[in-house]
């Protein structure tokens, strides 16, 4: 034990605070491939329901006046519209890999803008519908 040199707590946190902090590293081609899979899935069940909502709202009258309508319909669209650029931008295998991880992350945004549109269109809908019944 007489080897053994005391080192105080104050000494070890201030050798600490000089390490350099690690940075993330960057996700390599294969992790980001097995996040493309679940957006395709997921972007084709919500186009499959935005198209199907579309469809028998195209044949209702709606409640709302014709401005709401209006509003409605261009949600529906620009949503849909988003959508399917999303899945392009999944899809498509010439994105530039030195900046995978920023096209994804601007791939989920554009998905998630895209949901909220299209949902919001169908909510409005929806509430409309339930606040003349």
């Amino acid at each position: 034990m007489g080897d053994r040199k005391s080192v105080s707590v104050h000494d070890t946190l201030i050798a600490v605070r000089q390490l350099p902090l690690p940075r993330s590293a960057p996700k390599s081609t294969e992790e980001m491939l097995t996040n493309r899979q679940p957006m395709v899935t997921a972007t084709g069940i919500i186009l499959g329901f935005i198209l199907n909502f579309a469809a028998t709202w195209v044949k209702q009258d709606t409640p709302s006046g014709d401005w709401l309508a209006y509003m409605i319909a261009i949600c529906l669209l620009s949503g849909a519209l988003l959508l399917i650029i999303c899945l392009f931008r999944i899809l498509y295998m010439n994105y530039p890999r030195n900046k995978a991880e920023q096209y994804y992350r601007r791939t989920l945004i554009l998905f998630i803008i895209g949901l909220c549109l299209a949902f919001g269109g169908a909510f409005v809908d929806m509430f409309m519908h339930f606040m003349s019944d």
